[in-house]
């Protein structure tokens, strides 16, 4: 359900937030304006997507045309800039009158900056405004012709907006031409049956996230002395025509822009009003963190241009995790996480933004875990890195053998003979730590865990895998957050456990770092968290995946 608010004489109904859109993770703020307002430009907010309404216009008096509906335009990524702009929402025109066989008004304009769409022409009646033959009037869509009036007559549409209105027919019954629509013409009264012309149907638009009908052309009035049957509204609101003699006409909907039925014969009847317009805009607003600064975060590839008045940011990347390894195996290396200090920013300069996958587990024929891949920023012109690349997690190790070196390192997979100690893959320095490694006991050990973006793998043991390194704390949105935990090191089923992703069993702490398996199966890296995957258990389970990585900007 909408939100309203209100603001002076205005309306501004504040539909709820849409998240994710072009790999940002973005919030949409949806407004519409049922009453001429204005409306301020959010800091960040550089275009907007639209719906602008005019007013439809009224009905004919006495067996009049339908009310031509509001001129309807719509489009995306209409620019704005700072500051404050005048929200105007056109009216709906008032019907004509029976008694003295008048016309109605068009509707009047809806405005927003250099976008205007037209009121809606009027029906046309016995003798409507600015025309003694009854035509319909010219608008956003044309009002419908009048039943005793010669051809062509019926009002015009604008183009893009609108369409035409149609037609009347001369002798009994008498019936009126239907409003144009936005979204087609009015219907012509049939000669040959008893109805009056149907409204214009409107068109639909999903801007306010359900998809909805406006600015509907009213239908056509006619006589009932003569078995004639009014016109029906276009979808959209536009109101229904009417034929009892002596009764008022319907009206539009109000902010749809739909246009005023045609009136019946006789006084002291008033045809109907259109329905007044509506403005809604759809703008990207910014996420601000706890701590009031604004930040941008990025899940997928993407681009970034500088907004106006940030000259300074701090990014955190983070890479794609590795892969677990195959069989008692190491967890896979957390992604390189880089938490970048003050970086100057030129305003109106666009970055383009990678996002590393995370990599694949081990498995059969290739048990060693697939390393993950990078993240980074880079200007779109030149190709000059803003910040460092975040270098994706290295992939855990099979059984027997060394884990692979990355971001952070993948751990050593587990021994079940031969001698010595295998070495955990190195982490990069500045981004990572070295996974664990594992060593020949008296008995067999589990895998190691992967290297963390805060500490290093836990060595595999006798009793069960290796925890993966600790992930990297952050509070770039405000709030603290863990990242880039390595994956547990895999145990067997038969005798411990898989090593704790990111060193904990606390979900938040983990850092997006996958279980390694044993007593119970192993767990993939946390989507978008660059944790690592964990180590498959002994009997040659696979290795889980590792999470995607992740890029957050906040403004300085």
């Amino acid at each position: 359900m909408p939100i309203f608010a209100s603001f002076g004489a205005s309306s501004i109904r504040s539909y709820g937030l849409i998240r994710r859109f072009g790999g940002a993770s973005l919030n949409f703020s949806i407004q519409a304006f049922t009453a001429t307002s204005t409306w301020t430009v959010p800091t960040g907010t550089t275009s907007i997507d639209y719906l602008i309404v005019a007013g439809g216009g009224g009905g004919g008096g006495q067996i009049g045309g339908g009310g031509g509906a509001g001129g309807l335009l719509s489009g995306t990524g209409y620019p704005v800039s700072v500051g404050t702009y005048t929200v105007t929402v056109g009216g709906g025109g008032t019907g004509g009158r029976g008694s003295d066989s008048g016309g109605g008004s068009n509707g009047t304009n809806s405005i927003f900056d250099t976008l205007t769409a037209v009121g809606g022409g009027c029906g046309g009646g016995s003798s409507a405004p600015g025309s003694i033959t009854g035509v319909g009037m010219s608008g956003g869509s044309g009002g419908g012709l009048n039943w005793g009036s010669p051809t062509p007559g019926f009002g015009l549409g604008t183009p893009g907006q609108g369409n035409n209105g149609g037609t009347g027919t001369v002798g009994s019954p008498r019936k009126a031409g239907g409003g144009g629509g936005a979204g087609a013409v009015g219907g012509n009264a049939n000669p040959g049956t008893n109805a009056a012309g149907n409204g214009g149907a409107g068109l639909s638009s999903p801007i306010s996230g359900t998809p909805t009908f406006y600015a509907g052309g009213g239908g056509g009035g006619s006589d009932s002395g003569f078995g004639g049957t009014a016109g029906t509204g276009g979808v959209g609101g536009g109101a229904d025509g009417k034929n009892e003699n002596g009764a008022n006409g319907i009206s539009a909907t109000p902010n749809t822009g739909g246009g005023g039925g045609g009136g019946p014969n006789l006084s002291p009847s008033i045809a109907g009003s259109g329905g007044s317009g509506i403005v809604i805009i759809k703008f990207a607003v910014n996420d601000v963190g706890t701590d009031g600064k604004v930040f941008w975060t990025f899940t997928s590839g993407s681009t970034w241009t500088v907004p106006t008045s940030v000259t300074s940011v701090k990014i955190l990347s983070v890479a794609g995790g590795g892969g677990g390894g195959h069989d008692l195996a190491g967890g896979g290396g957390a992604g390189g996480a880089l938490l970048s200090p003050s970086v100057p920013v030129t305003p109106g300069t666009q970055y383009t933004v990678a996002i590393g996958g995370g990599g694949g587990g081990g498995s059969g024929p290739s048990p060693i875990g697939v390393s993950g891949s990078n993240t980074g920023i880079y200007n779109s012109s030149t190709g000059a890195t803003l910040v460092s690349w975040a270098i994706g997690g290295g992939g855990g190790a099979w059984l027997s053998n060394n884990g692979v070196a990355g971001g952070s390192g993948g751990g050593a997979g587990g021994r079940n003979g031969g001698s010595g100690t295998l070495p955990g893959g190195a982490g990069t320095p500045g981004q990572g730590f070295s996974g664990g490694e594992s060593a020949r006991f008296p008995t067999d050990s589990g895998g190691a865990g992967g290297g963390g973006g805060g500490g290093v793998g836990g060595n595999g043991s006798p009793t069960g895998g290796g925890n993966g390194g600790v992930g990297l704390q952050s509070a770039i949105t405000g709030i603290t957050s863990y990242y880039a935990g390595g994956g547990g090191g895999g145990g067997y089923p038969a005798f411990g456990p898989g090593g704790l992703g990111g060193g904990s069993s606390t979900p938040t702490l983990k850092g997006g770092g996958g279980d390694g398996g044993g007593i119970i199966p192993q767990t993939g890296g946390g989507t978008n968290t660059g944790g690592g995957g964990g180590g498959g258990s002994g009997g040659s389970q696979p290795g889980a995946s590792g999470g995607s990585g992740i890029l957050i900007i906040q403004a300085n």
